[in-house]
């Protein structure tokens, strides 16, 4: 260009300033982008705008050289170079913590914490200088900034993630439902009691994200799954279901897959397996994986104590049935688990508590053990077809020029679950064999079908110890082979 007397123009530095952004020698390109940036500075003829600022911010960040970021960042001025809603946000993402970090195993916990908590000193600081402008209306707020100081925030303790809430307030009026007086408003023209949801709070109907008032930032997945996270680590679980009506119904968000799965994980620590079965029940089938049976079922067998946590695991594996290919072999262990686990509903209730139909009961089956025999059998029945398309799902080579041993080595962490799942179930069958917790029919039943789960058992610690024996002799053939060729 300089060859041929072409004076660059805005767009040729955007393109340079974002090429150094992208850019995988980083460092290099940091300061390729501020050499190039101080340059514009002493133009005359064309002066950096905001545009350049953000992309050789972009750039910095990237690099994570914070230093020389807010050096940049003192260059900003009122005028075509002053900083927005993009500038904040690049800067905001720059100081966040790496979310390796946490795994160094050079730092401890206490250090963690307070590389965590300069973070987010410095964040706050951002953050004034943001609502000073925004205050005089010279930026505008949207999802994205604020997410991103949210972000920030829900690295820290217990304080940060609770500020998260009076965050989203400021800035996009959302109600503060953790606070006592605060209560989703009702329909228009019903009462409180009409269309209320299984939380006793009434249903707002959909309306459209317009009536966010005009200035804040309107509310997205991203915000929902903030909140979520947030409410989390607060351990205030039962504001999950609050809030996910109120930005779903109000605010018109669609949830995706990572709102479905944050609120799953909010649930399972809430214990809350009612609502967990629910939210599976509303859960678009795209959206479903194994991970989300795993984390549901679990949700089941944390909550031993609810009487309806079994029912609640049935209707979670009848949903993973019918709307997964395969089965996931680590949710259907858990599900077996939440049967044996919830033996709550077979108690011998208190002489005080005791209604007439529960003696009757407790007389014919004081200890329980029929009926949680006849819960287990439920869940083994259940559970026999589903196992049956889980291991014969890699009992076909998936390639025909793949030899026993490649194709045996190729499915070896699916087939292994497999059979987790076939021993699980083995043990459950022993237990109801030899505790006498069901009928003689049933067990005749059961003893059958433990007898071929065993066998299958057996059939893979064979074949597995045979490909074990093959493959120490092949290595043994390599060794003696590279010996051979050293001599």
């Amino acid at each position: 260009m300089k060859k041929r007397s072409q004076l660059p123009d805005a767009r040729t530095y955007t393109i340079l300033f974002r090429g150094c952004a992208n850019s995988i020698h980083s460092k290099l390109a940091v300061s390729e982008a501020v050499r190039i940036y101080h340059t514009m500075l002493t133009n005359e003829r064309l002066k950096p705008n905001t545009i350049h600022l953000n992309a050789v911010l972009e750039a910095c960040a990237n690099a994570g050289d914070v230093d020389t970021m807010f050096s940049i960042l003192h260059t900003v001025t009122s005028g075509t170079r002053s900083p927005d809603n993009r500038t904040y946000t690049i800067v905001l993402n720059a100081l966040r913590p790496k979310r390796d970090m946490a795994r160094r195993s050079d730092l401890t916990d206490e250090e963690t914490a307070e590389i965590n908590k300069a973070s987010i000193q410095k964040a706050r600081t951002i953050w004034e200088a943001v609502i000073a402008d925004w205050r005089k209306a010279q930026i505008f707020i949207d999802e994205e900034l604020v997410c991103t100081m949210g972000r920030i925030l829900i690295t820290g303790d217990y304080h940060a993630n609770n500020s998260v809430l009076p965050l989203l307030e400021q800035t996009m009026k959302l109600p503060r439902l953790d606070q006592a007086e605060a209560e989703l408003p009702p329909p228009a023209g019903k009462s409180k009691g009409e269309d209320a949801d299984a939380q006793g709070q009434a249903v707002v109907p959909a309306e459209p994200r317009a009536t966010t008032p005009a200035g804040y930032a309107i509310p997205g997945n991203n915000t929902l799954s903030l909140i979520l996270t947030a409410l989390m680590a607060t351990r205030k679980t039962t504001l999950g279901p609050k809030y996910w009506t109120l930005l779903t119904k109000k605010y018109g968000v669609r949830p995706d897959a990572e709102n479905y799965h944050r609120m799953l994980k909010l649930l399972r620590a809430g214990k809350a397996s009612t609502k967990t079965a629910e939210v599976i029940g509303h859960m678009p089938p795209k959206f479903m994986a194994g991970k989300t049976f795993r984390i549901a079922l679990s949700t089941c067998v944390g909550d031993n104590l609810n009487r309806n946590a079994f029912r609640n695991a049935t209707s979670i594996f009848d949903a993973m049935v019918a709307n997964l290919r395969y089965p996931d072999a680590h949710a259907m262990r858990l599900y077996i688990q939440a049967a044996r686990a919830n033996y709550g509903p077979f108690q011998t209730p208190s002489p005080s508590s005791a209604s007439a139909s529960a003696s009757a009961r407790s007389t014919s089956d004081p200890d329980g053990r029929l009926g949680l025999g006849r819960q287990i059998v439920a869940a083994l029945d259940r559970m026999w077809q589903p196992f049956r398309i889980v291991a014969g799902a890699f009992s076909y080579p998936s390639r025909a020029s793949r030899s026993d041993k490649e194709e045996w080595d190729h499915f070896a962490a699916e087939r292994r679950e497999a059979i987790a799942v076939a021993r699980r179930m083995v043990a459950a069958m022993d237990t109801v064999v030899t505790e006498g917790m069901a009928t003689p029919e049933i067990i005749k039943v059961m003893r059958t079908r433990r007898n071929i789960l065993n066998r299958h058992v057996t059939r893979f610690y064979e074949k597995e110890e045979k490909m074990e024996g093959a493959r120490k002799r092949n290595m043994d053939k390599e060794s003696e082979s590279e010996r051979e060729d050293l001599d």
